[in-house]
């Protein structure tokens, strides 16, 4: 007897972040941000955590 996996792949898991796709993201909000003068400090905080796990070899994290 076989476990059928719920997901095919870890990419199509929507409790799982891609950590990639997600730093781009907050690259071009954190860019544009500081290009309009806004506070984007929040998003900076975000980047860097999400820096560390990506140098880490985390692809994806829970959104939990």
């Amino acid at each position: 007897m076989t476990i059928q996996p719920r997901y095919p792949n870890v990419a199509n898991d929507p409790r799982l972040l891609d950590v990639n796709a997600e730093k781009k993201r907050l690259q071009n909000i954190v860019r544009d941000g500081e290009w309009n003068g806004n506070n984007v400090s929040v998003e900076i905080c975000q980047l860097k955590i999400l820096s560390a796990a990506f140098q880490d070899g985390k692809l994806y994290l829970p959104k939990f």
